[in-house]
């Protein structure tokens, strides 16, 4: 059920080992290294959502003493890509999908809501009902559009009008996990 995502995770382990290209060096500067350290951040991380990436930073800090905030910053961003599946890191590594950064004045719950927007228009509840038509591929054989999967959930349904190009969030199987994570959660008080 999650193997794809595996395939993902496996991807951004070796991007951090190996690097992006032969022009590019390795992130070699990274605290974290194993998968325990990946899961103590995401679990840092999920404890206090309303807080900023400095009080984060210094939490880690206790784990890693002898580890830079540029270490420190790449491994919260690196737990943040594999937890949440936003394209959290420095610099742009394709023209496909943008990069985000994730400020030392943001708590992470805005930085996090920032990538969501909220529509300014509110349609009507005719207005909201899609056609059964309405479907991926109609969309490519009526509208031209060529479909092209991402695995940052920022860029999901993105259109890009120029090469006619709309990207999907391809781990379904993700945003269940996390719906009911949230269902749990909300159940039992928390947020």
């Amino acid at each position: 059920m999650f193997d794809s995502y595996f395939v993902y995770y496996e991807a951004e382990l070796g991007i951090l080992k190996f690097g992006l290209s032969p022009l590019l060096s390795p992130s070699s500067n990274i605290a974290a290294t194993t998968h325990d350290d990946i899961v103590f951040i995401v679990r840092t991380l999920s404890n206090d959502k309303a807080s900023t990436r400095p009080f984060f930073r210094n939490l880690i800090h206790q784990r890693w003493p002898d580890a830079n905030d540029l270490a420190l910053n790449r491994s919260i961003d690196l737990s943040i890509r594999l937890w949440l599946m936003l394209n959290v890191r420095e610099g742009l590594l394709t023209p496909q999908t943008p990069t985000i950064q994730w400020d030392d004045r943001s708590t992470l719950r805005d930085f996090v809501v920032r990538q969501f927007p909220r529509a300014k228009w509110q349609p009507t509840a005719r207005e909201s009902r899609l056609d059964p038509y309405f479907t991926a591929a109609n969309m490519v054989r009526i509208c031209g559009l060529k479909l092209d999967w991402t695995d940052s959930l920022e860029d999901h349904l993105r259109l890009d009008r120029r090469v006619k190009t709309l990207r999907v969030f391809r781990y379904k199987v993700c945003l269940s996990a996390h719906l009911d994570t949230s269902e749990i959660s909300s159940a039992g008080g928390e947020e």
